[in-house]
């Protein structure tokens, strides 16, 4: 995707004018990210305990605690095992524990609860509300899940079409929503009700640490691709008439198929000091 419009700021920062170098330190050191598929993330020649001290700063907790933070465990069994001997669930808050380990003051969700099973969820979005008491963590959640976004979010920005339809309190838009298409999102999630909606936070005057207006990206266009070259089948040995090979006359016996070179294709061992 390409931006086509709007801003994003960061701390008042534009994200936009940043350069190259720049931001990534900033998705280094300040902003995380979790992806809906972990398991893309996870390096599987790394094992559990080398890809959480690979996200570690100097000043961030150690590989234990953090695994247990995640509610995973960290005994030296656990530590050592790759990614594909572990669940789903595991996978997953091993994904969390590595967005965390360098103290991020902004976490971004994708979909965070898709692929789990409802107990893996709710024990995902226990982690999620305990890392923002305990650390004052801002969170960023995009989901369809409306039970999961009563249950963290505080403002709410509904899309449509990549347009922004209502925006407002959680409270107020899952309770009573304005827009046709925010309504019809609230009467298909049949466990709304089993989740309340937070209460709003009491209004604070500091600065929003994220700052999002009239973003608009399009679809790149996407880039051909090389074709590669045509794959040819491995050369196969023959005997040439003009060397004087032991076995040339069981080849010339055994039928083997004359060659346009005059020579013939060889069904015999490789190691006749004759072969070509």
């Amino acid at each position: 995707m390409q931006r086509a419009a709007g801003t994003v700021a960061f701390r008042g920062q534009s994200l936009f004018d940043l350069p190259g170098r720049a931001l990534r330190r900033l998705r280094r050191a300040e902003i995380s990210y979790l992806p809906q598929h972990p398991a893309a993330t996870l390096t599987p020649s790394m094992r559990v305990r080398d890809l959480i001290r690979e996200r570690r700063v100097d000043d961030s907790d150690s590989v234990e605690d953090l695994l247990e933070l995640a509610g995973l465990p960290a005994d030296p069994a656990f530590l050592r095992r790759f990614p594909r001997q572990l669940s789903g669930g595991q996978q997953q808050r091993l994904a969390l524990a590595r967005a965390i380990a360098n103290r991020p003051e902004l976490l971004i969700l994708d979909e965070p609860s898709s692929s789990l099973d409802p107990p893996a969820q709710l024990l995902l979005l226990s982690l999620v509300e305990r890392l923002r008491a305990r650390r004052g963590l801002a969170a960023v959640l995009i989901s369809h899940d409306l039970p999961a976004v009563a249950r963290i979010a505080d403002d709410l920005i509904v899309l449509r079409g990549g347009e922004t339809v209502e925006q407002g309190g959680a409270l107020r838009i899952l309770s009573e929503p304005a827009a046709p298409c925010s309504r019809t999102l609230v009467e298909a999630a049949p466990d709304l009700d089993r989740e309340p909606p937070r209460a709003p936070l009491e209004p604070r005057e500091a600065r929003p640490l994220l700052e999002v207006e009239r973003l608009d990206a399009v679809r790149a266009p996407a880039q051909p691709r090389p074709r590669p070259p045509p794959r040819r089948p491995p050369p196969r040995g023959r005997h040439s008439e003009s060397l004087d090979c032991p076995e040339l006359e069981a080849v010339r016996g055994s039928g083997a198929l004359p060659q346009p070179d005059g020579g013939f294709r060889c069904p015999h061992s490789t190691a006749c000091a004759s072969w070509t």
